[in-house]
């Protein structure tokens, strides 16, 4: 049990809360009571003797006596006959503040300053008034003393002074107080009692339940509490009973998870690396540790010393920085092999960010890939002669041949277009292969788009015209949105994407030409109404020989390229290219290329 835990438990601030509300409650009932029997005594002793008073007849027999203190020897005389029915002192004062007359006859009967007697309250019964005031006598005993006017007519001659000893009425009261103590703390005690079983009953069910998530907190489930009531410890009982059991099977879909992700990450042919931002490694594979050449502790491994001589590019605070918004991904070169490297941050349940690393050995792709490049360079190179010669020894053959021949005609025609369809797919592959290469000389410049995609457009009118298709140039004239690109290249992929648009709509319909700037971008859309593309192949149309319908794109000429080069052309020019479409509804191609200032530097206000 935790030091002090007795000191804040429920079970004690129950009792101590329920003491304190039945101790307050006793004690202003013990005051209120004893206050009022405090109240009622005084009273009850006035009341007796004001009757007792006039029952004797007592003032109205002294008040046949003009001078009370010539006929003092008869006042006394019938004073103590009075005082054998009277159990208090009783005194006869005239006006001039002389005891008359007395039924203690131990008292003198001279001075009132002798008998103790309340002087103010004589001088308030000879203005005659009826009063009493409570007092004590020359021993120290409480006393009530009390006043009546003695009148001969309308004079007040004298006043009658009754001293009722009040000790016997305090000792009365005092007993009182005591048992009603002895009452209250009898009260406190089963209070006490009665609280502790209380709490008991509120704080066990309490404590099951405690003692119960502590060890699901260990791992312990399972194990059910009984419910044994409908209140509110009952609903908390059957939640923790509801939380037993989903809790047990999460953590098991969570064992089965962990088991199934380290069994994926032990097979995995990628590298996995993961660090915190402080740079410490939480996890490392074994692909990874053999392309890093890391040891099995990792524990007092840093990041940065394991990654630093891999690339100094890939250091925590660089990954940082270039993940801050998305993650990115760097292509690496090391000890002879090629790694495409992917990396950006995560969030744990603590919140806790950190960085992820996949590491993949693309060696083998790469040769691949520049074998094919390579090949369709040479291949492409050394069919451009001989399509050449095709074509320049069709077009003779068409010159000479006989008009009346239609099948020779008809022949060396199918010859030569097939020759030129062959030969555009040659030039384009010599394009794909000098921008795979790097090989392309790139005349960047800072100029309007907007005047780029007009000339396009204009170029490509006459063809819009032979299928009567309406080509709408929607954007504002005035519009201005300059940009760093390389003019021709550019005009190349707008025309591109209208010949397209051309191809792909039916003859009547219409095509429109937008252009208009979003934050800091200049936005180029060329869309028809046309046939459209399947929602499953848009995706695919930046392959290369990608036709979505081959057989159409081989009636139009259309060779699977224009697409993929345009791709290429605008990601040079650090854009964006994109497709939208419909079936039936249409097709829309977006260019998106930063804005650059009037000197050319992109990005800059």
């Amino acid at each position: 049990m935790k030091k002090g835990y007795i000191w804040n438990s429920i079970s004690l601030k129950i009792v101590f809360v329920y003491f304190i509300l039945i101790f307050v409650a006793t004690s202003i009932l013990g005051v209120f009571i004893i206050d009022k029997m405090h109240d009622y005594y005084m009273e009850s002793i006035r009341k007796n003797i004001t009757r007792t008073v006039k029952q004797l007849d007592i003032v109205e027999t002294l008040g046949e006596f003009e001078d009370l203190k010539e006929r003092r020897e008869l006042i006394q005389e019938i004073v103590s006959s009075w005082g054998k029915n009277l159990r208090e002192e009783m005194f006869v004062v005239n006006r001039d503040l002389l005891i008359v007359a007395t039924n203690n006859l131990d008292k003198e009967t001279v001075s009132i300053s002798k008998q103790a007697l309340d002087e103010d309250l004589i001088i308030e019964g000879l203005l005659g008034k009826e009063d009493y005031v409570d007092g004590y006598s020359q021993k120290g005993r409480p006393v009530k003393n009390m006043v009546f006017p003695i009148r001969n007519g309308k004079q007040v001659t004298g006043i009658v002074y009754i001293r009722a000893d009040l000790s016997g009425t305090y000792a009365a009261i005092d007993q009182s107080k005591r048992f009603f103590i002895k009452a209250m703390g009898m009260v406190i005690l089963i209070t006490v009692i009665v609280g502790f079983l209380i709490a008991a009953g509120i704080t066990n069910p309490i404590k099951k339940v405690t003692g119960r998530a502590m060890e699901m907190a260990e791992g312990k489930f399972g194990k059910k509490l009984k419910i044994e009531g409908d209140d509110e410890i009952g609903e908390m009982v059957r939640a923790l009973n509801f939380m037993d059991d989903r809790m047990g099977t999460l953590l098991s879909e969570l064992s089965a998870e962990k088991i199934k992700l380290e069994a994926i990450l032990k097979n995995l042919l990628d590298g996995v690396v993961v660090s915190d931002l402080k740079g410490k490694l939480i996890h490392i594979n074994q692909v990874a540790r053999k392309i890093l050449g890391a040891e099995d502790n990792i524990e007092e491994i840093q990041y940065d010393d394991l990654m630093r001589h891999f690339s100094e590019g890939l250091t925590l605070s660089n990954i940082e920085k270039k993940s801050r918004i998305v993650g990115g991904k760097e292509v690496v070169e090391h000890s002879g092999n090629i790694y495409d490297l992917r990396y950006d941050r995560y969030r744990d349940e603590k919140g806790e960010e950190g960085i992820i690393l996949l590491i993949q050995d693309i060696t083998e792709r790469q040769k691949l890939e520049q074998t094919q490049m390579d090949f369709v360079a040479n291949v492409s190179h050394e069919l451009k002669t001989p399509l050449t010669t095709i074509k320049s020894y069709s077009e003779t053959l068409l010159d000479t041949v006989d008009e009346k021949n239609g099948i020779e005609a008809q022949f060396l025609g199918i010859i030569k277009d097939e020759t030129d369809r062959m030969s555009r797919m040659v030039r384009e592959l010599l394009v794909l292969s000098k921008l795979d290469n790097n090989l392309v000389n790139w005349n960047l410049s800072s100029e309007n788009v907007v005047d780029i995609l007009f000339k396009a457009a204009e170029k490509m009118k006459i063809v819009a015209d032979k299928k009567n298709i309406q080509m709408n140039l929607i954007y504002d004239k005035d519009i201005h949105l300059t940009s760093l690109v390389d003019k021709d290249k550019l005009e190349q992929v707008f025309m591109n994407l209208i010949s397209n648009a051309i191809k792909y709509t039916d003859e009547g319909r219409r095509i429109d030409i937008d252009a208009y700037r979003e934050d800091k971008q200049a936005v180029l859309v060329v869309s028809d109404n046309g046939i459209g593309i399947p929602e499953e192949s848009i995706s695919r149309v930046f392959e290369r020989f990608y036709c979505v319908d081959k057989a159409r794109t081989r009636s139009q000429g259309g060779t699977g390229l224009g697409l993929p080069i345009s791709k290429q052309i605008i990601e040079q020019m650090e854009g964006t290219i994109h497709i939208e479409s419909r079936i039936g509804e249409g097709t829309k191609a977006v260019v998106k290329l930063n804005l650059a200032s009037g000197r050319g530097v992109p990005n800059i206000d």
